[in-house]
């Protein structure tokens, strides 16, 4: 996989991490547990130059990139292979905007894996007849957007990865940009790079730790079982991806080891963070990041039952509105549903008889979820 990422310079700068997990997340086609990807940002802040890039690195027999696609087109999309269909394919839609119509079958898909629709349709002889719509096969979805509403109906259903860059790293990418408009040829993959790729066989993987992990992961993630499931897919993609160095099982299966769950594991924060601000509405995202920013810089005073002075790191509603650009009212319900979620704490203060606004604080760490090394995992019983 490193191989690959270095290989990868060549077309994307930068976030090398967001596109390893995309790289892994695609090639989880060639396991017996795929995951849906879907890439969230500002726009032209560079999601569909990452899909572009990574798919250079996929096998080409199983990747199709679409820039627009028509609700009926899964249905009727057909190659010379007889016995064809979407199984251990990746469908790859830049960008969503170009599938607007289609949206409701990738979401059927996303969620069911599998769509069949009873429509109406002219038939050859002129007559309007039912007919059967029905994609063969599941592909494997990746797609992006920077519209926040399509946003949360997507990521919710799938593998959220978040790009975003500082000035620093921004900058960085201009001065590559720039460094290889000098050049002046155009960049290829590695042929022996490819070539290895493209003999990559698909395989069932086992994770002989898989319980132990199921037992440390964060319960009050959000999205908690969805992505502990998404973890388990990246393991298995990284012993797909170096299958030549990996025994089998008696049922033939790759056996997962210590170097698949070091290397997924150093992928935990990142998450930890797509699950808490990927499957939130925009509202929502903005006001936990604002609570998430006042509780490194603010704290509240708050005098205990028992007569305690405890300090909450966090902030009122007035101070998140004075982060974020929205109404009380809005600040209010948004809060409220975080509360509801389990994400933030609502701590109610006094001042003698008198109720002060309440203090907004995380329920707990956001960004320092992790899981132990390999030799402290296989402790837990």
């Amino acid at each position: 996989m490193y191989e690959v990422d270095d290989d990868m310079d060549k077309f994307y700068y930068g976030k090398r991490d967001e596109r390893k997990l995309l790289y892994l997340s695609e090639m989880a086609c060639m396991t017996q547990k795929p995951v849906n990807t879907f890439l969230t940002g500002e726009s032209a802040i560079g999601k569909s130059e990452m899909i572009k890039a990574v798919g250079r690195y996929i096998p080409a027999s199983r990747y199709y990139s679409f820039t627009r696609i028509s609700p009926t087109a899964l249905n009727r999309y057909k190659t010379d292979e007889p016995s064809w269909t979407w199984n251990g394919k990746i469908l790859a839609i830049t960008e969503l905007k170009g599938a607007e119509q289609a949206s409701d079958v990738l979401r059927v898909l996303m969620s069911e894996g599998e769509s069949r629709a009873l429509i109406t349709e002219k038939t050859s002889r002129g007559k309007m007849e039912a007919v059967l719509w029905e994609i063969e096969g599941k592909p494997t979805i990746v797609t992006s957007t920077a519209d926040s509403t399509i946003e949360h109906q997507f990521a919710t259903r799938c593998f959220a990865i978040e790009v975003d860059f500082t000035t620093a790293e921004l900058r960085k990418i201009l001065i590559y940009i720039a460094e290889n408009e000098t050049v002046g040829k155009e960049a290829k993959p590695n042929p022996n790079l490819i070539k290895r790729i493209n003999k990559l066989k698909p395989y069932s993987v086992e994770i002989p730790y898989a319980v132990q992990i199921g037992k440390l992961w964060v319960a009050q993630l959000p999205r908690a079982t969805r992505d502990l499931k998404n973890f388990f897919s990246l393991i298995r993609a990284h012993a797909l991806v170096n299958q030549g160095k990996r025994s089998r099982s008696k049922s033939g299966a790759l056996i997962a080891t210590e170097d698949d769950y070091e290397v997924c594991r150093s992928f935990i924060p990142i998450l930890y963070k797509n699950s808490f601000f990927g499957g939130l509405t925009h509202k929502d995202a903005q006001c936990l990041r604002a609570v998430k920013r006042l509780s490194e810089e603010k704290s509240y005073s708050k005098i205990t039952p028992d007569g305690k002075q405890i300090e909450i790191k966090g902030g009122t509603i007035e101070d998140v509105m004075d982060i974020v650009a929205m109404s009380s009212g809005t600040a209010s319900e948004r809060l409220s549903s975080l509360v509801d979620l389990g994400v933030l704490v609502q701590y109610k203060r006094y001042e003698g008889n008198q109720r002060r606004p309440y203090v907004y604080s995380p329920a707990f760490e956001l960004d320092a979820g992790t899981l132990p090394k390999y030799d402290k995992l296989m402790e837990v019983e």
